[in-house]
């Protein structure tokens, strides 16, 4: 019971830390700026770029990319290359379709061509029922089931966006992208498929670029 209880109080101590406004420099678009210059990338029309095997229950896959400064460190650094030849889509990007504040870097591929998405900002007042789940200012939607790429987190306990994704059937999976406390890897609920490439994970200390 120590252990869930200490575990809540860093979670609520790490959401306090985070400002969930986006941000952007004068070298970088805005969320809203990235979204209207990218072309879109229909989860249909992707083909072998994606590589995804998927799962059965599947809904979702995400991959965890790394700790980046900014969308030119991501792509400036050294591990890109090879993430891209793993996933080729990742060459198509040309700017991180949200920008919040904090380092971790992931790419969201909804599994139905068709499916609506909405990327939000997630508070520590929503995580401890304070506000309502739906209460906070959306970053991003969609309604056409493209691939985002989205960054976020100071931390793995301080998740600061919501992905909700609506497919055509109206089913609905809802998480915060996040690694998991317990090993450093992707935290995946049910209908969420990990497809993060090795090299993500192979560095340590300071996001690249800070």
């Amino acid at each position: 019971m120590k252990y869930y209880s200490s575990l809540l109080l860093l979670f609520a101590l790490g959401i306090s830390a985070c400002s969930n406004t986006p941000s952007s420099t004068n070298n970088e678009p805005s969320n809203q700026d990235a979204a209207a210059v990218q072309e879109p990338l229909k989860t249909a029309d992707a083909g072998n770029e994606l590589k995804i095997e998927w799962a059965q229950n599947a809904k979702v896959a995400v991959a965890y990319l790394g700790g980046y400064a900014s969308f030119e460190k991501f792509k400036g650094d050294g591990r890109y290359e090879k993430m891209a030849e793993d996933i080729a889509i990742l060459k198509n990007f040309n700017g991180f379709t949200v920008d919040a504040q904090g380092y971790e870097t992931y790419l969201i591929v909804p599994r139905d061509a068709q499916a609506k998405v909405v990327v939000s900002e997630f508070t520590m007042e929503m995580a401890t029922k304070e506000k309502a789940e739906d209460s906070g200012a959306t970053y991003y939607k969609s309604e056409n089931g493209s691939p985002i790429l989205v960054k976020g987190n100071i931390s793995e306990i301080c998740p600061n966006m919501k992905i909700t994704i609506t497919n055509s059937n109206g089913e609905t999976i809802k998480f915060q992208p996040q690694l998991s406390m317990e090993n450093g890897k992707l935290s995946c609920v049910e209908g969420m498929q990990d497809f993060s490439p090795a090299a993500a994970y192979q560095v340590t200390g300071s996001p690249v670029g800070e």
